[in-house]
């Protein structure tokens, strides 16, 4: 896979880019200085891992909140560098629910 294609460098600096969007609205990616999600990406078997982390609490503006017990809608774009991914051209997942449960030590 390749990202040279993609035309934002925040993607490339840090493998992921952080946006906003409500609804089927365009995307607003956040400013560099507010990027906080991280990625990990690993190419197995003819399958993608991913992780991306981020601090469940927010720091900016257009964060959002990751309070235990409360679900939360997420849904991925993915750009594929490889085929002619830009912009509008790219692959967007389901809607997905993210329940942040209380860690191992009960906090």
């Amino acid at each position: 896979p390749n990202a040279s294609s993609n035309p934002d460098p925040q993607a490339l600096t840090f493998g992921v880019l952080e946006s906003n969007a409500i609804g089927l609205g365009p995307v607003t990616p956040q400013q560099e200085s507010e990027q906080q999600v991280r990625s990990t990406a690993i190419w197995s078997d003819g399958n993608w891992r991913v992780v991306l982390t981020r601090s469940l609490t927010p720091i900016d503006e257009g964060d959002v909140s990751f309070d235990q017990g409360i679900p939360i809608p997420v849904a991925l774009a993915v750009w594929d560098g490889s085929q002619p991914d830009a912009a509008a051209m790219k692959m967007v997942s389901s809607w997905h629910w993210i329940i942040i449960g209380a860690s191992p030590d009960g906090q």
